[in-house]
């Protein structure tokens, strides 16, 4: 119990630095992006000043997205629950994201199944940010292309549904696999290692679970099941 507490402690000790480093990093970054975007449209810069720019406004972008997840962790907020259909949501995400100068075209992106046609009760903002990431992860393991599915599935047993989100891409090593989740863990060069943990932080906050099964170079699956109505979310619900 002594154990359990002190980690408690560090952790909120950590949560309290990440969410001041990352308000700090915040308003420049934001003053870098607006400024070269500007630049951008000033017509007067030639084709190779615009890559340069383009090339500022991405790496923006991504910083952006880092001090996102460190300031979503470190203050993570209860879902604020509203009637959410499921396989909506996630084709509005998929048209968004095949769309975005993020997207490899050389992945082909399907969905298959159906959730039933009743909503879950769900934070429709903070489900987004968990299944982009998996898009997104999904397509950062297959560089050379492949194939993504968002399957839909309705568990009337447990009045839940499930999505898995699948790739064939280069999978996850067995030595690594049980990390995968873990708070500041990642193999990605420029990774900060809160993606998954703060997607995982999401769903149980929706009193669902997420898990994953991976062949290496065969690609994973990340299956996510959400109750119709969370015992969180109950209280609230008419």
């Amino acid at each position: 119990i002594y154990s359990q507490l002190l980690q408690s402690e560090q952790m909120a000790h950590i949560g309290e630095m990440a969410y001041i480093v990352a308000h700090e990093i915040r308003n420049p970054l934001g003053i870098i992006r607006s400024s070269a975007q500007y630049l951008v449209e000033d017509l007067k810069f030639n084709e190779s000043s615009g890559e340069v720019l383009d090339f500022i406004i991405s790496e923006a972008d991504r910083l952006n997205q880092v001090v996102n997840n460190l300031l979503n962790f470190a203050r993570f907020k209860p879902p604020t629950f509203t009637e959410v259909y499921i396989d909506e949501l996630i084709t509005q995400i998929l048209d968004k994201w095949e769309q975005s100068s993020e997207h490899n075209p050389a992945v082909m992106i399907t969905q298959t199944g159906s959730p039933g046609r009743m909503p879950i009760y769900a934070d429709e903002e903070q489900l987004r940010q968990v299944f982009l990431n998996l898009i997104q992860n999904s397509e950062e393991a297959m560089p050379d292309g492949g194939k993504l599915n968002v399957d839909f599935s309705e568990d009337r047993k447990n009045d839940g549904v499930i999505v898995s989100v699948s790739d064939t891409g280069l999978g996850i090593p067995e030595d690594i696999s049980q990390n995968v989740f873990k708070k500041f863990f990642t193999t990605k060069e420029n990774g900060l290692g809160l993606g998954l943990a703060v997607c995982q932080q999401i769903i149980e906050a929706h009193n669902g679970t997420i898990s994953f099964t991976s062949k290496p170079e065969k690609g994973t699956t990340v299956t996510v099941w959400l109750p119709r109505k969370p015992h969180s979310a109950v209280g609230g619900l008419v």
